[in-house]
């Protein structure tokens, strides 16, 4: 039995994102899932948060995010912060 809020380290995908509100028992989680739709020039909105959109690339640490790619990130962590409001917890 898990007594205290923990934090998940590593998230792959954005179902597993989606499917936090099953833990309620988890407080927080960091990804790197953001960005690498961002490398990809993916932009999130509400048809395909839906569906399994993964990114094809991998991340480097010398990957930079051109101007373009680094609103991507921003919008897309204000969309999944937006989404993740709507859970019930």
């Amino acid at each position: 039995l898990i007594k205290k809020q923990i934090h998940a380290l590593g998230l792959n995908s954005l179902l597993e994102i989606k499917l936090l509100d099953a833990f309620p028992m988890i407080r927080s989680c960091d990804s790197k899932i953001l960005v690498r739709l961002a490398l990809c020039n993916i932009k999130l909105d509400e048809n395909n948060w839906c569906h399994q959109v993964k990114p094809v690339r991998k991340m480097d640490f010398y990957d930079e995010l051109t101007p373009e790619q680094l609103q991507i990130c921003k919008d897309n962590i204000s969309f999944v912060k937006k989404q993740l409001t709507r859970i019930k917890w």
